[in-house]
């Protein structure tokens, strides 16, 4: 049915060029054209094979059975049919490209997704914390997604997603020492650092500080990197167990 199909487009194409009736004859050809790429994208690649290259054979020159397409400037349709050729994705792996550009684009995503709807389990942000990371306006708990896992036995790291914005996602690791807190979204980006360290004396209160997110730069790609291993294996990998700066 491909190769009756390609025939008949490909006939059209070459009465096309003996019509004299130029937007008539234009609109014809492209009419042809549509057919013939849908013919093409449509079927396997070793029907399209079998499909164009005999039709290919029947004229002296390969130009005559494009010579509208060319005539009309739809050159941008030859390269589509190549790529169907050479076995390029062009529709098939449309939305599979589309996914990968948006995981490009929100790297965080698919752990947003396991945490929300797979791994994580319910919890709350402490109502100080909440406020420094400026979940709230005010003291307030909030209630989150969580996934964490205990690490060298005495380290704590964990993904919150908030329960009502999907777009506060705050990544954590504590030890015995210090705390640090990355609030950040799906999309990788690092809005606010919150740090509570406890004093190199070894005595008295933790203190609590904001960092500045260009100085933690490096520290947090980490963060990042381990989450974003995680969602794709359900696991910790090597890249979470790093030291504290």
């Amino acid at each position: 049915m491909i190769i009756q199909e390609c025939r008949r487009v490909l006939a059209e194409t070459r009465d096309v060029r003996r019509s004299r009736e130029g937007n008539k004859g234009r609109k014809w050809c492209q009419n042809g054209t549509a057919r013939f790429i849908q013919a093409t994208v449509l079927s396997h690649r070793p029907a399209i094979a079998r499909c164009i290259l005999p039709e290919l054979s029947w004229s002296k020159s390969r130009e005559r059975h494009f010579m509208c397409l060319r005539r009309y400037g739809v050159r941008r349709v030859i390269v589509l049919i190549l790529a169907v050729l050479a076995g390029l994705p062009v529709l098939v792996g449309l939305p599979a490209l589309a996914q990968q550009a948006n995981n490009t684009e929100k790297p965080l995503a698919p752990m947003v997704s396991r945490t929300l709807h797979d791994m994580g389990k319910d919890a709350q942000m402490p109502p100080t914390l909440s406020n420094l990371l400026g979940l709230t306006p005010h003291r307030e708990a909030v209630a989150v997604k969580q996934v964490a896992a205990k690490i060298r036995g005495t380290d704590m790291i964990g993904f919150n997603v908030s329960a009502k914005n999907h777009e506060d996602i705050v990544i954590f690791r504590e030890t015995p020492t210090v705390r640090t807190y990355f609030l950040t979204s799906p999309e990788g980006v690092l809005r606010k650092v919150i740090e509570v360290r406890k004093p190199a004396s070894g005595e008295g209160e933790f203190v609590t500080s904001e960092l500045r997110p260009s100085t933690m730069t490096k520290l947090f790609d980490k963060e990042k990197q381990c989450w974003m291993d995680v969602a794709k294996n359900k696991e910790l990998s090597s890249v979470c167990y790093f030291p504290e700066k």
